[in-house]
């Protein structure tokens, strides 16, 4: 294994690690009542002090909401590919191994989701309209896919993007996503501060062991790739 993948997946674990030292934190200290209908929080002294500097936010939730839309096409046209792949190439184990490997990233965010609804340990700040009761909010799912759908595009777009000058603007504007999304849900005010750092923290280690298994599973892809883009 290269040492570029070995890094890939030890950084995978390590932000895995703190995000569970994260939720173990929220779920064992400083818990107590501070949000909507009684509910209580984990670290609740710093998420109470981040709330109140920010308030609440409606154009910054906008913005989240749009980036979130964005990035849901996003992840259907990659689906869409590996679909036209797989018709025109009538075979699963034909379909590039990259685009399999990324099927496999969005289940597993889909099962975080699925988990984290079932198993709630923080509730929002705020009640959205036609609310009884706040939504769970951690780890924030928002974020989570943002970060998730838009850094598997930069990636993928130095192994399926030939235009050099092209891809690095995707990639530009991939990070950039990333970065706007993650600070508008923050500033929008609908979650906690720790919600948003805990599916920022899950999500780099969902992104970090995608790269990783990128190295293992599919090294050839990737170098008849570069090897087109210098031709």
């Amino acid at each position: 294994m290269k040492t570029q993948t070995k890094i890939k997946l030890i950084l995978a674990l390590v932000f895995f690690l703190l995000f569970c030292a994260l939720t173990v934190l929220i779920v064992t200290l400083d818990v107590r009542t501070a949000g909507p209908c009684e509910t209580k929080v984990g670290l609740a002294s710093l998420n109470t002090a981040v709330r109140d500097a920010i308030g609440q936010n409606h154009a910054m939730y906008r913005v989240s909401k749009w980036i979130g839309l964005a990035a849901i096409a996003v992840s259907a046209a990659a689906a869409l590919f590996g679909v036209l792949q797989l018709i025109m190439r009538k075979s699963l184990l034909k379909v590039d191994r990259a685009i399999l490997l990324l099927g496999g990233l969005y289940v597993l965010t889909g099962l975080q989701y699925v988990l984290f609804e079932i198993a709630k340990i923080n509730y929002r700040p705020v009640l959205e309209e036609g609310q009884s009761f706040p939504e769970a909010s951690y780890p924030s799912s928002h974020t989570l896919m943002i970060v998730v759908i838009f850094g598997s595009a930069v990636i993928l777009a130095e192994r399926y993007i030939k235009n050099a000058a092209l891809k690095r603007a995707l990639q530009c504007a991939g990070c950039l996503l990333c970065l706007l999304g993650t600070a508008a849900r923050l500033l929008s005010g609908v979650h906690w501060c720790t919600d948003v750092a805990g599916g920022a923290l899950l999500a780099l280690a969902l992104i970090l062991l995608f790269a990783g298994l990128l190295d293992i599973f599919a090294p050839k892809e990737k170098q008849a790739g570069q090897t087109e883009e210098t031709e």
